[in-house]
């Protein structure tokens, strides 16, 4: 277990001591190693935190965020990738060069070859968050069947993410205003379904879906669902 957290915004630059405090509330997702990362991208402010559980790679090579070559695709992951080996044999084939073992750094290969539809050749459990400098864009993306939690607000025009809500609630920006509708779902199934949390302002990604944050605009879509 990892924690991922971070935001983008188009209103000033990322406020550290804040963004520290997000992490700090998910601390206990990864007691080995922590890192983050602020970006600044013409008018865009760029923050990805990242509390690190060392499975593979215990070295620093292995940590989090973790960037491409050039250091214009930024990732920062919670999860295990099952098929990592076999993917970076064949990456590497294809002339990538990786700086670690660590399975993580497949996906921003992976993510340069084929875009969004990188998904559809990672095999595993996760929960990430890509930024793509050169197109400006905040990837997020979570297994098929939600094994790794990935939760978001949309606050104007930010884009805000956390592995968990405590979180995202650390932040002045986002609003907890209790959803009552979710409330009821949760007295009734003693959970609250996804997409909604029990906060108006905050949302889970599904399972099997991606979004895609964009100039202050969100897409979300399915990439993945149960054969029929």
């Amino acid at each position: 277990m990892c924690g991922i957290y971070g935001y983008v915004t188009q209103t000033g630059s990322i406020d550290g001591k804040l963004f520290s405090r997000m992490g700090q509330a998910i601390r206990h997702r990864g007691p080995d190693d922590e890192d983050e990362v602020t970006l600044e991208t013409e008018g865009l402010s760029v923050g990805l935190g990242h509390k690190r559980l060392s499975i593979l790679d215990l070295s620093p090579a292995g940590r989090q965020p973790m960037t491409n070559e050039d250091e214009t695709i930024w990732i920062t992951l919670n999860g295990e990738i099952y098929n990592f080996k076999e993917l970076t044999k064949e990456l590497k084939a294809r002339g990538h060069q990786f700086r670690s073992n660590c399975d993580t750094e497949v996906v921003i290969h992976l993510y340069e070859e084929l875009g969004l539809k990188c998904l559809d050749r990672i095999s595993g459990m996760f929960a990430f968050a890509l930024w793509d400098s050169k197109q400006k864009i905040l990837f997020l993306a979570r297994d098929r069947v939600g094994k790794k939690p990935l939760h978001y607000s949309i606050v104007n025009g930010g884009m805000y993410f956390a592995s968990e809500i405590k979180a995202l609630i650390r932040h002045p920006m986002i609003e907890r205003t209790l959803d009552l509708t979710a409330l009821s779902k949760y007295l009734a199934f003693e959970y609250v379904p996804a997409p909604h949390t029990i906060f108006k302002s905050i949302k889970k990604l599904e399972p099997g879906h991606y979004l895609v944050y964009r100039n202050g605009e969100m897409v979300s879509s399915a990439y993945w669902d149960v054969p029929m």
